[in-house]
């Protein structure tokens, strides 16, 4: 009886492992999509994860709550994020990801020097990067944002850092052929990624890239309705009219404000946004 039992808990034990790396593996996948949608279905898969596992499990959910609440200002998830991070605060080995977590929880809160505080900690990798060009962005020096970019812009497919990567370089106006490469390498890697839709947007209106190229990325925006929050739709359809406008059709324009569902007013300033975005 001693040995069956001790047999059913290794098992036990061992597919719980497995069904937490299965999770972890999962949820790393839809992180780097560096999206609404694939930080929310990330940390719904976490969620009972972090039960099963409270230090790295919770650590990873409380990221994807981090990146949600600092890029999507989703403030209900402050308190979680927060409780989520006890436990692996207290861990002999704390977390990368609890770092990481803390660091997008600062970042959402406009906190720069808790930030870079909680960076310093998280060790290297292509987060670690984009957090911290995301931190220099914050404090308004592009030139600290750069390096730290590119590095993360170097690391594969990771949408996150090629998207920042071109933002840097296009508002510094440096190499505007490596933004539009950079960003419509995030795209490839993240097809529904808003910071690299409407950077390719601004090239396109600049001159700097095929406006072709920009509206079906935007077009793909605008027409997710599950996954794109009303917000990024807003802003897709109003680059999309001001594209549209620039081609001189106005039937376009109109409807691409339409399709977006923006009520009266938020309808009018985004009618004058892109006449203005248009004109420039």
């Amino acid at each position: 009886a001693l040995v069956i039992g001790g047999g059913l808990l290794a098992y036990r034990a061992h597919h719980r492992r497995k069904v937490v790396a299965a999770a972890l593996t999962q949820a790393d996948a839809l992180l780097r999509l560096d999206t609404a949608a694939g930080y929310r279905e990330a940390a719904f898969k976490l969620q009972p994860i972090a039960q099963l596992d409270p230090v790295v499990g919770a650590s990873v959910r409380a990221f994807a709550l981090a990146m949600l609440f600092a890029d999507y200002r989703q403030a209900d998830a402050e308190a979680e994020i927060e409780a989520l991070l006890v436990a692996p605060g207290r861990a002999d080995a704390v977390p990368a990801h609890a770092h990481l977590a803390a660091a997008a929880l600062a970042l959402g809160r406009k906190e720069a020097g808790n930030a870079t505080t909680a960076l310093a900690r998280a060790g290297q990798g292509p987060w670690t990067l984009a957090l911290q060009a995301r931190v220099a962005l914050l404090a308004g020096n592009l030139e600290a944002a750069l390096q730290p970019a590119a590095a993360a812009a170097s690391e594969g497919a990771f949408a996150p850092g090629l998207a920042l990567h071109g933002d840097v370089l296009r508002r510094l106006r440096r190499d505007l052929p490596a933004a539009r490469a950079a960003y419509e390498a995030a795209l490839a890697a993240s097809p529904m990624h808003a910071r690299a839709t409407f950077g390719l947007a601004k090239l396109a209106l600049a001159g700097q890239a095929p406006a072709q190229e920009a509206e079906t990325a935007l077009r793909r925006l605008l027409d997710d309705r599950e996954g794109s929050l009303p917000a990024e739709r807003g802003r897709a359809a109003l680059h999309l009219a001001a594209l549209r406008l620039r081609a001189s059709d106005r039937t376009g324009a109109d409807a691409a404000l339409a399709a977006a569902g923006l009520d009266a007013p938020a309808r009018a300033w985004a009618e004058r946004a892109a006449a203005v975005a248009a004109e420039g």
